[in-house]
């Protein structure tokens, strides 16, 4: 049997770089909506462009270099100086994703307090994404009493993201007493308003019957949903259901064909079912040659399975010598 897909590791949602135009969207086509000044003007006389630049343009400015977007070249040390003059207006926007780059160390020195304060400013104003990265920050420590908070907090104003890590809180227990059924009605509604973290879980509980019936040919379609939008969980796992036949007609060939998908969208734990066919001959002659490339590639990403395949291998290898 192959490798059950799954994700385990760390699944809240993350409100990275949000950008979020007077606090009413962080949709990125949005942002092409608010004219900027001519690009090299800007770059050339920053600080007096800055002067002349409202809240918004800088907001959506310090966005297209943090991101690379349209034609402006990603430029983090760019960006951070743009979202600092914007947090210096008291812009909690500006203060999230200044927040983010120090976080992370992107265009400025890695600092989590410079960043948890920059959180906390914006929270303090509404800002429903800096009280989702204060929870993940959190839960990254395992406070989980404190990632609750925030992200209760978050979801109560209607943030998917934090509607997203508080019904993951109910999901695994942590703080709360586990409870599938109001995870799963959470996953479902924000499934079903295209939040795409949300998809797979919904087919997961589905497939095993967690929190509601068991239904693995709803699952399946769920599955079906999210590999159309390129999730890559999804992906791999609507690779075992072909593989398997859960909720569909049983096919190994079209099975090892998602799981080679998967591995392409970047899934890990795809590499360990692709490895697994080729070793066995599930949907494909068996190969060891491509079965230990794709174990090799999955352990480099640390995935536990292709680990293990690894060391397996390695010590049949050692008794046939």
């Amino acid at each position: 049997m192959t490798a059950r897909a799954g994700r385990t590791d760390r699944d809240c949602a993350f409100r990275e770089g949000v950008c979020k135009v007077n606090d009413s969207t962080e949709n990125k086509e949005n942002q092409d909506r608010i004219q900027l000044p001519e690009m090299n003007d800007i770059l050339l006389h920053l600080p007096v462009n800055l002067k002349k630049m409202s809240i918004e343009e800088k907001v959506a400015l310090g966005y297209a270099l943090e991101k690379g977007k349209g034609y402006w070249e990603q430029d983090y040390k760019m960006a951070a100086a743009v979202y600092a003059s914007a947090a210096a207006d008291g812009d909690p926007t500006g203060m999230n994703n200044l927040g983010w780059l120090y976080l992370n160390g992107y265009g400025v020195e890695k600092d989590q307090k410079k960043a948890e304060d920059y959180f906390q400013k914006a929270a303090n104003l509404g800002q429903t994404a800096a009280m989702v990265n204060l929870g993940n920050i959190a839960e990254d420590a395992q406070e989980y009493e404190t990632a609750y908070i925030w992200y209760r907090r978050a979801y109560m104003m209607g943030d998917p993201a934090g509607q997203f890590n508080y019904a993951n809180m109910y999901n695994w227990g942590w703080y709360v007493e586990q409870d599938y059924g109001f995870a799963f009605r959470n996953f479902l509604e924000l499934a079903g308003d295209g939040y795409l973290d949300a998809v797979f879980y919904v087919g997961h509980y589905l497939q095993e019957g967690l929190g509601v019936n068991k239904d693995e040919e709803a699952a399946f379609h769920w599955f079906e949903r999210g590999e159309e939008l390129e999730d890559p969980s999804c992906t791999t796992e609507l690779g075992r259901c072909y593989s398997l036949g859960l909720g569909v007609e049983k096919d190994e060939k079209k099975g090892l064909e998602y799981y080679l998908k998967g591995t392409e969208r970047g899934d890990a734990l795809a590499y360990a079912n692709v490895g697994y066919c080729y070793e066995s001959g599930q949907g494909t002659a068996k190969n060891m040659r491509l079965a230990r490339k794709y174990y090799k590639e999955g352990a480099e990403l640390g995935e536990e399975h292709c680990l293990e395949a690894m060391k397996r291998l390695r010590k049949r290898k050692k008794k046939t010598d």
